[in-house]
């Protein structure tokens, strides 16, 4: 009994041990369990996302609103004891796309990164989106024919999908509003085909340009008016609880969206870029720049909805706003601003067009572009188009009806200085860059030069033949001029006999008739005679000496070769016979 009692008391030790969650309800899993074997859904025929979708954001606290992480959204208080599971089947939908048996996770905030921006949202009873006001924060207008608005509505296993498309032009700092057709009011974008899912759990709002997410805003579940609360980056987290604040009421503003023409009838004929110099007080149109315009419609149109442009087509810079009437089939002279201020166009070169009134489009221009227009010659003249043949030329100024082509002397103009032109001869012609007088040239390339000239080899310019003549000393007889040098030099032959003696160990050049050290041509004589060598007994004995030290040189080399072979011998000897000397 006493066994049985220890192993009652080691059994209920080790139970202590053991975690009361082994022994606790199994109330937890019974929540998990509809989540985990709920029936498969089938994907949408327009996936959104293929990531699962953010929880929407519940705001337990309104002073806790900053505290919010901008990269991800926990909705469950800290001192909640209620499971993630609880938490997330109540109020975080997610996408049809989502396989149902994947847990739900808490997506990244995505914030507003472009200059397109959702400024104010009205969310119906039933998670429907009953206005939306979208805001050009750029200094630009922007083109939104490639920009989406889409919004889904989503409950725990449906998704309703409206892509709201938009065409045009949101001009810098304008709005637009796009409202539920039901509430639209005139002058409304309307909302078509969206908040068709009337169990909708969740709302989610997203903007694209092109491919690209640059924003989204999911829902609070609770209907009103909200507002951004400011455009700068503090206000850009994608946490709507930080970027948005509720409203009691708000006027939703709104404008069209801005489709600029495709073309215009307007024609530019004529630009007036280097005028004529005026005296003060002449108000004349020559006397400034205009660019002249051509309406070829039966109905007048206004300037005021376009905009002139002026220089290189490369150009960046704003067009200048203009106004005026141009009369049907008629012209019409542009040289000032909007606001009175005269226009200004490039002398040298360049071209004109016309831009719409914001400046968003530029239409094509049938202004060939102008060069050298700051020259002298062309001063005074305006850059038209002549109908006859198509073409761009230089003409006279003609801001009150057709384009004229006369000619016209450059530079005259009402100054009370007032140059003229000096008619140039008949072999000259005058140069239209430089306006001056320049010799026809012959065939050859070189005019021929007159009677008493001649043209210099190193210049190429005629140079009188009596100016070289008299600058030049006339040789005496004697003499005569060296071509190359031109100086005298004197006539001298071989054989005269004027020419003095050139001396000891010097000759006479043939070729320039001048003394120069005597080349020589044979060896120089030695002091003393060289003596022939003698023949007979002298010659024999010569020989008998010859053989004599032949002999005594052989006799020497034999008997130095004995001793070395005897040294040799004595040497191998007592190498034999050690005890032999």
């Amino acid at each position: 009994m006493r066994r049985i009692m220890q192993y009652m008391a080691i059994v209920i030790l080790l139970c202590s041990l053991v975690p009361m969650s082994v022994f606790a309800s199994d109330e937890t899993l019974l929540v998990e369990a509809p989540l985990l074997n709920a029936p498969s859904v089938a994907p949408s025929p327009e996936p959104i996302i293929a990531e699962p979708q953010p929880t929407p954001i519940v705001d337990d606290k309104a002073n806790n609103e900053e505290a919010r992480t901008t990269e991800s959204v926990d909705s469950t208080p800290k001192d909640s004891t209620t499971s993630q599971a609880e938490q997330v089947s109540e109020s975080a939908p997610f996408s049809a796309t989502q396989a149902v048996s994947d847990p739900i996770k808490t997506q990244v905030a995505i914030p507003a990164t472009d200059d397109l921006l959702i400024t104010a949202i009205k969310f119906g009873s039933k998670n429907t989106i009953d206005a939306l006001e979208l805001k050009n924060t750029a200094t630009r207008a922007i083109n939104v024919d490639s920009w989406t608005i889409r919004v889904s509505q989503l409950d725990n296993d449906s998704e309703d999908i409206c892509n709201i498309p938009m065409k045009g032009y949101i001009l810098p700092g304008y709005s637009v509003t796009f409202a539920s057709e039901y509430t639209a009011d005139a002058g409304v974008y309307p909302i078509r085909g969206c908040g068709n899912l009337v169990s909708a759990t969740s709302v989610i709002v997203e903007v694209f340009h092109g491919s690209q997410l640059v924003e989204r805003i999911q829902s609070m579940n609770e209907e009103g008016v909200y507002e951004r609360q400011g455009t700068t980056s503090s206000r850009r987290t994608g946490v709507f609880a930080v970027d948005f604040k509720k409203v009691t009421s708000r006027v939703f503003l709104t404008s069209s969206l801005y489709e600029p023409r495709a073309d215009i009838e307007l024609r530019i004929v004529e630009l007036h870029t280097n005028p004529q110099p005026c005296t003060a007080g002449d108000l004349r149109q020559q006397c400034f720049d205009y660019v002249k315009v051509y309406n070829p419609t039966d109905t007048a149109i206004n300037l005021g909805a376009y905009r002139l442009k002026a220089g290189q087509v490369t150009s960046t810079s704003a067009g200048i706003q203009i106004a005026g009437i141009v009369p049907a089939r008629g012209y019409a002279i542009i040289s000032h601003n909007q606001d009175g201020v005269r226009v200004t166009l490039p002398n040298s070169a360049g071209t004109a067009w016309l831009q719409d009134e914001y400046g968003v489009v530029d239409y094509p221009s049938n202004a060939t572009p102008y060069e050298k227009g700051d020259t002298v010659a062309n001063s005074g003249r305006s850059w038209a188009y002549d109908a006859s043949d198509g073409s761009w030329k230089w003409a006279v100024p003609s801001p009150d009806g057709d384009n004229t082509f006369a000619p016209i002397d450059p530079g005259m103009g009402s100054a009370s200085v007032v140059s003229t032109l000096k008619p140039c001869r008949e072999d000259q012609y005058r140069s239209e860059e430089t306006n001056r007088c320049r010799s026809i040239a012959t065939v050859g390339g070189l005019s021929p030069c007159k009677e008493g000239q001649y043209r210099s080899e190193e210049t190429n310019r005629c140079r009188s033949l009596a100016s070289v003549v008299s600058a030049l000393k006339i040789c005496a007889d004697d003499q005569f001029r060296n071509p190359a040098t031109n100086r005298c030099k004197k006539i001298a032959s071989a054989d005269d006999a004027s020419l003095a003696d050139c001396g000891e160990g010097r000759e006479r050049n043939p070729a320039t008739n001048r003394c120069r050290n005597a080349v020589l041509r044979a060896v120089p004589a030695a002091a003393f005679a060289v003596e022939p060598i003698k023949q007979g007994v002298t010659s024999f004995v010569g020989w008998w000496a010859l053989g004599g030290v032949l002999l005594l040189a052989f006799g020497y080399a034999a008997w130095e070769w004995r001793q070395e072979v005897r040294a040799m011998l004595r040497k191998a000897m007592a190498t034999i016979l050690p005890g032999r000397k």
